[in-house]
């Protein structure tokens, strides 16, 4: 009987020496050098920018695509890929101007690119118009705004050498905003109250083209509820002077965050229900590859959780900011989820409510989201975004709260993924003491 017992005691010990030895260390094998070199890949200059609509940003949808196939992760629904429509700014050949002439069509001022004046990336329903003192809508102390048929032509004071980018908002009141100098605004205002022309070309026009969005699962053991991990891939472009936006910390970094997770998680055991994972196209257009996303499923994703990733690896003080929509409060379950993770962990966070991130586009159906964040820094929209300014530490903090969740979650406390050091250790010795007993009575000693 006692031979038995300990037959038994064996078996179990060896059974869980070979899980924990699986597991040992698991942790590891999210590994924060793999997060740094998507980042450094997805925001390098090869993809001058990842603009909607331009072939290097085709180029990334491959980059994703081929990862989550190398990787055997299932498609989220019949393809990797799923795509919609956009329309998106081209940049065309021709040179930038704005000039002033008088009432005989001759040049009184040419402004310089860069110095004098610079657009913003808002919209290009005009791109090129005459004006004259009759076009004058609003003239404030620092904009002028002018009538056209398109819509409305903003002049801003504001520093032309700022490198800042606002998105591409096509369905903006603004027709097209230019930025000028204190000069420049006062110089236009008081030629056309003298009767001149100012004559404005900005080389962009609208153009519709079809993009993708990027999408996978692993399969869970019950199809009820589905957690979504999402990024967006797609950024700024390059503006007319070459500066390249790369948008290391702002979408890069999410989208390869989630491309590390998703590797990492396919190599465990299958989690109780489906994980995603979606990288959107088209954010920086107004959400527009979240919104297609959630509109064409809304039927399977109606009862899921979703955690978007905007910034992660921030500078080094950096918080991390638990971002709900508009209408939340601290009191949503899903932010009092992480909230009581981020509070056990010691970490500084902040709760936000905004609509600027994809998740508003699930929350607004209804769906369970949040968005998580590190603080902005002063490289936001600006061309100075880039991998250098990475933060390692702050990706591996990002990775230690989600697998909290997940624990909590997908893998419902799972013992041998939360304790595997503790239980190899355990299984050790309760093997030795057995095997001890057992030659002692046998006469081995």
């Amino acid at each position: 009987m006692k031979d038995l017992i300990s037959c038994i005691i064996l078996i179990i010990s060896l059974c869980s020496l070979h899980i924990s030895t699986l597991y040992f260390n698991y942790k590891d094998r999210f590994n924060i050098n793999n997060v740094m070199q998507h980042i450094e890949n997805l925001s390098s200059d090869t993809y001058k920018g990842r603009l909607c609509g331009t072939k290097e940003n085709e180029a990334i949808e491959d980059y994703i695509e081929k990862y989550f196939a190398w990787f055997n992760l299932s498609p989220f629904t019949e393809n990797y890929k799923d795509n919609f429509i956009v329309n998106y700014p081209n940049k065309l050949s021709n040179k930038p101007f704005l000039q002033l002439r008088n009432g005989f069509d001759e040049i009184h001022r040419t402004f310089k690119y860069g110095i004098d004046f610079k657009e913003d990336f808002i919209n290009f329903k005009v791109n090129e118009a005459k004006f004259t003192m009759e076009n004058t809508l609003k003239n404030q102390e620092k904009s002028l705004h002018l009538s056209t048929k398109n819509g409305v032509v903003i002049l801003y004071e504001h520093d032309p050498n700022d490198k800042f980018r606002s998105s591409f908002i096509e369905n903006s009141d603004c027709a097209l905003l230019i930025f000028v100098t204190k000069d420049t605004l006062l110089d236009v205002k008081k030629c056309l109250s003298e009767g001149m022309s100012l004559t404005i070309k900005i080389p962009y026009e609208i153009r519709q083209t079809t993009v993708n969005n990027l999408s996978s699962k692993i399969n869970g053991l019950s199809k009820n509820k589905k957690i979504i991990f999402t990024s967006h891939f797609d950024y700024l472009g390059e503006n007319l002077l070459g500066d390249i936006y790369s948008g290391a910390l702002d979408g890069a970094s999410g989208t390869a965050f989630i491309l590390e997770l998703s590797k990492f998680l396919k190599r465990l055991p299958p989690p109780i229900q489906d994980i995603a994972f979606v990288s959107f196209n088209a954010e920086e257009f107004g959400l527009l590859g979240s919104k297609d996303f959630v509109e064409k499923n809304m039927n399977i994703i109606e009862n899921s959780t979703v955690i978007n990733f905007s910034t992660i690896g921030g500078e080094k003080k950096s918080q991390i900011n638990i971002i709900g929509g508009k209408d939340d409060t601290a009191d949503k379950q899903l932010i009092k989820d992480f909230s009581t993770i981020l509070t056990e962990e010691g970490i500084d966070f902040t709760v936000g409510f905004d609509d600027s991130n994809d998740h508003s586009s699930f929350i607004s159906k209804g769906i369970d989201a949040i968005t998580l964040a590190d603080s902005r820094s002063d490289t936001y929209h600006t061309p100075y975004d880039r991998a250098e300014n990475i933060e390692k530490d702050n990706i591996k903090r990002c990775f230690n709260v989600v697998w909290e969740y997940l624990l909590k979650t997908a893998y419902k406390d799972n013992i041998f993924l939360k304790h595997d050091d503790i239980i190899l250790l355990f299984s050790i010795v309760i093997i030795f003491i057995t095997l001890s007993l057992k030659f002692q009575r046998q006469g081995f000693y």
